[in-house]
């Protein structure tokens, strides 16, 4: 059975992410303990005799390090980093009605304790060609109300915690009225070459706009138009950069001089053109993997991608695929996997219903193996399960908040055998029964990673999975079969010290193995179990 811990967590830190040198408050929630151990990776690095509920550790000052702190039965995690895009956690808030304000200090503070260091303001803005608002509460695209004072104490609370802030808005849309605002129609996309008929989107009955139109990005006309007001919006309320979205894939369009254009065509310059003119972290949604090597190749500062079956990312494997694609250019991967998406729709203006746990975790585990990051996590104890964010058709139960706390925890631990950009896949492979090289039903999906001085064997457990389809549409993925005494067999020359770790029992901590003619037992399997081999 998984080691129940608390719903609060009972170790927390002040801040998401910690500058080199910055001071680590840690809070004590649980019963007294007597002693606070240190783990840098699989060593005990040192340990601390709290005093109280209330205590401070100053970490090493080397950049780009993840630490647990383990007392008792709890565990947190502390990263030292001095920019959130070397190991980013993305969350989101959706919400900023004129209530949000006095509960900005709560959500911040749940959401900091899953150590998430960027938070997507998904939403927030005016109007998408126009994003600053000149008043002080407004209504956005879909008519909810919206608050200029709710938007800044959401960013005070978050900066109080080294949260980035990310201003979300289109690249490439404005709402109805936009001509009247300044922008010409003849920086559009077409349909036909004729330029008769503007691509577009129509918005839902009873939203502010009934169409969102869109515009070529690699036009000089709209770049110039769009650049001056983002940047005003960012400065205005401190965020820290632009999170721009778009619509995916339109197929063959035209400009309004019958030119045929690809709107991946349009990326790299637009993108680069972006970052020089609009301030802070510039971050793109790669729509179903659209436009991603066109991204990559730009200057923005890491890679983001929504996945969608219908465009190739349907199995565990699939989202395995572009994060390595991501990563080989040296970017951050940020992914955006909606869970138990047609359970949620049952649930369609309805009391929320739950997450399934099993389908959550197996996602997350194969997304953190990876050396990616997962969006899903955000408006204080609020979970994804569509593409619009605001929605919360189903809720995370306090179980699989426990069992998350415990992941990103392990990521933050172990950040860098999992997403530094030093580590990179590996041909090496374990051999034993019940392993395969690629997501399998039934089988225990393995694989490695290096940095030169360590190599990692991931071990996930997919022998109870019914399938390997990551979103578990309806929320009826079986929970995990627990392995125990898996025997596996190191490749051939592969030595040195041996541990292995894993978030399943909900600390996190390195546990030496022994190895014996090359053989190691894994004494426990979950859901995802890290084996370690230092050389």
């Amino acid at each position: 059975m998984f080691l129940q811990v608390p719903v609060a967590p009972a170790l927390t830190t002040d801040c998401a992410r910690y500058s080199p040198g910055q001071v680590v408050h840690f809070k004590l929630s649980a019963p007294s303990v007597s002693l606070v151990r240190l783990f840098h990776l699989g060593k005990e690095i040192g340990s601390i005799r709290p005093t109280g509920a209330s205590f401070d550790w100053t970490p090493p000052t080397a950049d780009g390090r993840g630490y647990l702190a383990v007392a008792g039965g709890a565990s947190c995690g502390v990263d030292v980093s001095s920019k959130w895009t070397l190991y980013p956690r993305y969350g989101y808030l959706a919400h900023f009605g004129s209530e949000i304000a006095a509960k900005a200090p709560a959500w911040i503070a749940k959401l900091n304790e899953f150590h998430l260091d960027g938070l997507q303001f998904y939403d927030w803005q005016w109007r998408h060609h126009q994003p600053l608002s000149p008043f002080e509460s407004w209504v956005d695209i879909a008519n909810r109300p919206t608050s200029a004072s709710s938007i800044r104490a959401l960013i005070t609370e978050a900066h109080k915690r080294n949260i980035a802030c990310m201003a979300y808005n289109l690249g490439y849309g404005g709402v109805d009225g936009s001509d009247e605002d300044g922008v010409s129609r003849s920086w559009g996309m077409f349909d036909d070459a004729e330029a008769k008929k503007q691509y577009s989107f129509a918005m839902p009955d009873g939203w502010a706009t009934k169409h969102l139109d869109f515009y070529d990005p690699g036009n000089p006309g709209w770049q110039s138009y769009l650049f001056p007001r983002e940047k005003a919006a960012i400065e205005a309320f401190g965020f820290d950069g632009w999170h721009m979205d778009q619509v995916g894939n339109p197929g063959p369009k035209f400009t309004s001089t019958g030119q045929a254009m690809l709107l991946k065509d349009r990326l790299t310059n637009f993108l680069d053109a972006a970052k020089q003119q609009v301030p802070g972290t510039l971050i793109f949604n790669n729509v179903g993997g659209y436009g991603l090597g066109e991204s990559l190749k730009s200057k923005t500062d890491a890679m983001y991608a929504e996945m969608w079956e219908w465009e190739g990312q349907k199995t565990y494997s699939d989202l395995q695929a572009i994060i390595d694609r991501s990563r080989a250019t040296g970017k951050s991967s940020l992914i955006t996997a909606y869970m138990d998406y047609d359970k949620a729709k049952k649930y369609e203006g309805k009391p929320p219903g739950d997450f399934n746990p099993s389908g959550v975790l197996l996602t997350d585990a194969s997304i953190l193996a990876s050396g990616g990051s997962h969006l899903e996590l955000g408006d204080g104890d609020s979970m994804l399960d569509h593409e619009y964010f605001p929605n919360h058709n189903l809720k995370p139960g306090a179980d699989l908040l426990t069992r998350l706390k415990s992941y990103y925890d392990f990521q933050v631990a172990y950040e860098e055998l999992l997403a530094s950009p030093s580590v990179h896949p590996s041909s090496l492979a374990l051999r034993g029964d019940g392993l395969s090289g690629t997501s399998e039903p039934g089988k225990i999906w393995s694989f490695a990673r290096s940095d030169g001085s360590h190599t990692v064997f991931h071990l996930i457990n997919l022998v109870s999975a019914q399938d390997v389809l990551w979103r578990d549409r309806d929320g009826l993925r079986n929970p995990a079969k627990v392995l125990l005494n898996v025997k596996v067999r190191l490749p051939d020359g592969v030595k040195g010290r041996v541990w292995m770790a894993s978030p399943d029992d909900g600390i996190g901590a390195p546990h030496p193995l022994a190895v014996k003619d090359g053989w190691v037992v894994v004494p426990r399997l979950e859901y995802w179990t890290m084996l370690v081999v230092e050389q």
